[in-house]
């Protein structure tokens, strides 16, 4: 792994991080949880840090698409901590829950899991979530860690913001959590979003597969090691996802949970509006859709009919469309159109990440 380095702030990251595995309780459930964590920054910069009592920006909770490992899409998420204010970034990945209460199945069980699988992260590194507020009464045990609203931190800590980063589902679950927890996440920013349309899951999947033919070309244009790590990445997380919810299907008599992956794709086919998901809390939002994307068709999904030159009227369309609520009260509100098809996060990470440092207002200085 070569060097990642930026030489006006010092920070280097040599290797990348391994994948960690948590244990996750919650709703009469036990679950897998994997994640990495990139800390670009200096031993100064932890200990300005802890002597200031909150970090120099928000933490980046970088939220997957469907199927993806957290060491995915690391060319990103790398750079991401070298170029953010707080040079962290966060990225929770968990079976997609499945228990006993219904109402916390799917996305909104995830909700729950991925921000309290942030903040145990963040508090193995003293590092305290803002403003969070828990949104269910359900305990939720972390490595035999019980996280209720405040956990006993030895030594000193610093306070800490977070913004919401997503890719494909990822987008969805940035715009679920950014609802969810309006104290903690100041900005959101989504590429190639879901969540800006309504499908069957079978619609979808036919979606996602002929998207999947445009993306295996790229392996003749010098991105193979993008397409098949993608690729890898969505094998592993599903089987994986399937493989993990047999057993306890079994034990249980719940042969619905090993039906875990569709639960998946039927969360990603929602729309998401001011009318189910509001944000009352983002300061800062970024939508990027990729301009050859099939899977998230800037142009049916966006009303953009000309993805390379979008009019004002259309991008006004969408904030009405879309953030009714965001627009009438000021929010800072980005709308890219951006090369690449729905892997363009990975074959144009730096314009991707410009876009979301810039939209964000997170940028290093």
């Amino acid at each position: 792994m070569k060097n990642l380095r930026s030489g006006d702030f010092h920070r280097v990251l040599s290797q990348k991080p391994w994948m960690r595995r948590l244990k996750v309780e919650f709703n009469q459930e036990s679950l897998s949880g994997f994640y990495i964590v990139i800390d670009a920054r200096t031993e100064e910069e932890k200990e300005a840090d802890i002597e200031a009592g909150h970090l120099k920006g928000d933490v980046f909770l970088f939220l997957h698409g469907h199927g993806q490992r957290p060491t995915d899409l690391y060319k990103f998420t790398s750079r991401l901590a070298m170029r953010s204010s707080s040079g962290i970034v966060v990225v929770p990945v968990c079976d997609t829950p499945c228990g006993s209460d219904d109402r916390w199945i799917g996305d909104k069980g995830k909700d729950v899991i991925l921000m309290e699988m942030t903040r145990y992260i963040l508090y193995g590194m003293g590092i305290d979530v803002d403003g969070y507020e828990p949104i269910v009464d359900m305990q939720v045990v972390i490595d035999s860690t019980e996280m209720g609203k405040a956990l006993d931190m030895p030594g000193s800590y610093a306070k800490a913001g977070l913004t919401a980063v997503g890719w494909s589902h990822g987008g969805a679950l940035a715009r679920r959590l950014a609802h969810s927890y309006p104290a903690s996440i100041k900005s959101m920013a989504q590429m190639c979003p879901a969540g800006y349309g309504t499908w069957d899951a079978k619609g979808l999947l036919l979606k996602f597969s002929r998207e999947a033919l445009f993306i295996s070309r790229l392996m003749f244009k010098g991105y193979t090691s993008d397409v098949l790590g993608s690729a890898l990445g969505i094998t592993r997380g599903v089987f994986g996802d399937f493989a993990r919810a047999i057993l306890p299907g079994i034990k249980e008599s719940r042969p619905s949970k090993m039906l875990r992956p569709w639960i998946d794709i039927s969360d990603a086919a929602v729309l998401l509006d001011d009318s189910n998901m509001d944000l009352k809390g983002v300061e800062n939002i970024v939508v990027i859709f990729g301009a050859e994307d099939s899977l998230i068709n800037v142009s049916k999904q966006a009303g953009i009919k000309d993805p390379m030159n979008p009019r004002e009227e259309e991008i006004k369309a969408f904030w009405e469309r879309f953030y009714p609520k965001e627009l009438s009260r000021g929010v800072n509100l980005t709308l890219r159109i951006l090369p690449g098809n729905h892997l363009g996060p990975a074959t144009h990470a730096d314009i991707y990440l410009d876009a979301v440092l810039e939209g964000t207002g997170d940028t290093r200085e």
